[in-house]
């Protein structure tokens, strides 16, 4: 079984950070990609509740729709990048973090397996957490060592 609880803690350590130690990827971003699990996750607990019965595998549809939301991870990288442009900034901190988490990789070998797509979304929600966890310590890290 992976070990999603300590490898979402590591991915968000070796975060990029800015020179006041803060993690350049902001809760925002964090929170637009989550917010897309979730919408396809409740889907899938709705299509699991209809059919408690059956073998649990997610409908071609649903796998359509978890499938999709690579296109959700990359217009987010995408966006920053737009941005980072105009203001000449060359870190990518949602490229990195897709890139770092493997984001891609593990929702391609989700397929119709849904408890790899709960453990999925559970690894999305410890990387939430640590990530608001560490922006939290390093930036009062900073303020005690007189930074802003």
């Amino acid at each position: 079984m992976f070990d999603y609880v300590s490898e979402a803690e590591s991915v968000i350590k070796g975060l990029s950070k800015n020179r006041n130690n803060e993690i350049l990827l902001n809760t925002s971003q964090l929170r637009k990609i989550l917010s897309a699990i979730t919408d396809v996750k409740n889907k899938v607990i709705v299509e699991a509740a209809k059919n408690k019965d059956k073998i649990k595998r997610i409908s071609p549809e649903l796998q359509m729709e978890i499938r999709f939301l690579k296109t959700i991870l990359r217009y987010q990288a995408g966006r920053e990048l737009e941005e980072n442009n105009k203001k000449r900034i060359t870190t990518n901190a949602v490229d990195e973090f897709i890139e770092k988490a493997k984001l891609i990789p593990r929702l391609d070998a989700i397929g119709e397996d849904i408890d790899k797509f709960y453990e999925y979304c559970k690894y999305i929600e410890s990387l939430v957490a640590f990530h608001k966890y560490y922006s939290a310590i390093y930036k009062q890290e900073n303020n005690t060592r007189g930074g802003r």
